[in-house]
């Protein structure tokens, strides 16, 4: 084999590990801040659960729950699709076109439906924020 070609296996090998290196860098510095906003979501989520569990009568305001979800999801000019569903059509979309606030339309819809006893999928609310 000649020195050339070996020269450029070489150079091929070294740019597929930088690569390797760069993903790795950069998944780590987006699961650091991630997984500290889903454990807090998740210790907020726990503390409504159990003021719920201590007053049973909120399950009684949840149709205005419901109102008020539907109030802000029409303001932020968002239908029912949002949230995880809104999260799946964008990203297969070309428009990518996700605005940062639905990240609280949804923490509150959330929480919301929870301190109301609602059935609130809480794993694809965090995919969706």
């Amino acid at each position: 084999m000649s020195e050339q070609v070996y020269n450029e296996k070489n150079q091929d090998y070294y740019k597929l590990i930088r690569k390797i290196f760069k993903w790795i860098i950069l998944s780590i510095a987006m699961a650091i801040p991630i997984g500290i906003v889903v454990g807090l979501y998740n210790m907020i989520l726990k503390a409504v659960n159990s003021y719920r569990n201590e007053y049973e009568y909120l399950v009684y305001f949840l149709p205005i729950a419901g109102l008020i979800i539907t109030f802000m999801y029409l303001k932020t000019k968002r239908n029912a699709y949002s949230g995880e569903n809104l999260l799946k059509s964008e990203v297969q979309s070309e428009a990518k076109d996700i605005p940062f606030y639905m990240t609280f339309v949804v923490f509150i819809g959330s929480l919301l439906t929870t301190i109301c006893g609602g059935a609130a999928g809480k794993e694809g609310s965090v995919v969706a924020m």
